[in-house]
């Protein structure tokens, strides 16, 4: 399967979401808003497409080339974050700290290589995480497939044959989870080893513990690093 179609059935299990609150930015999307996890939350972020000249910056800013797959991508939409549990990187273009302009940035990729370069490869690339681990999902150039690692040993812990299955795989099955609300499920389905969704926490409510990967996890929400 191509990225192209990867994209199309990735928007079109996103837009089961679709509500009359969903925001449109430039070829971007946000859909269905989940306020009791944040006052400006959304179940899913497509981030507008850069331009060619913006992707070009990931070369330097890297020290590698980005995969096809990744550029055509980014060609689409500059990132993505599906259910709050599947993060693809992008190009970041602005720090500034407004919630208007913080809706349509992405993590930046250029800042999310480091530790594992030397298992990805010299043409490979870490491009997103998964679950509430931020299990790093690099393309493999070594191998030639995609896989996700774990945090802190770097082992493998799944595979897929390319970007493009990644995304439909993953997808579909956390799609799985998900009342047609945003909520997560009651009952979840057996994971098998795959990265469970993200727990659904108010922090407007509670504040994570100074330190704690909660409170890590915010401050990269807010800041992009």
């Amino acid at each position: 399967m191509s990225i192209g179609r990867a994209l199309d059935h990735v928007i079109a299990v996103a837009e089961r979401w679709s509500s009359s609150e969903d925001r449109s930015f430039n070829g971007g999307r946000l859909i269905c808003r989940t306020p009791w996890t944040g006052s400006e939350a959304f179940l899913h972020r497509l981030y507008p497409p850069v331009s060619s000249e913006l992707i070009a910056t990931i070369a330097p800013a890297t020290g590698r080339q980005p995969p096809t797959d990744f550029v055509q991508l980014l060609e689409r939409f500059n990132g993505l974050s599906l259910f709050k549990s599947l993060s693809i990187y992008g190009v970041r273009t602005s720090y500034d700290r407004s919630a208007e302009v913080m809706h349509w940035q992405p993590f930046d990729v250029g800042s999310h290589q480091f530790g594992l370069l030397d298992l990805v490869g010299r043409d490979g690339m870490v491009i997103g995480s998964v679950g509430p681990d931020v299990d790093p999902v690099a393309i493999r150039s070594t191998v030639g497939d995609v896989a996700r690692f774990d945090q802190k040993s770097r082992t493998v812990l799944e595979t897929w044959s390319s970007l493009a299955e990644f995304l439909v795989s993953e997808t579909d099955r956390y799609a799985r989870c998900f009342a047609p609300d945003g909520h997560l499920l009651p009952s979840l389905p057996e994971m098998e080893g795959s990265a469970p969704p993200w727990p659904e926490i108010n922090w407007a409510a509670i504040k994570p513990g100074f330190g704690s990967r909660a409170w890590w996890d915010d401050l990269k929400e807010k800041f992009g690093f």
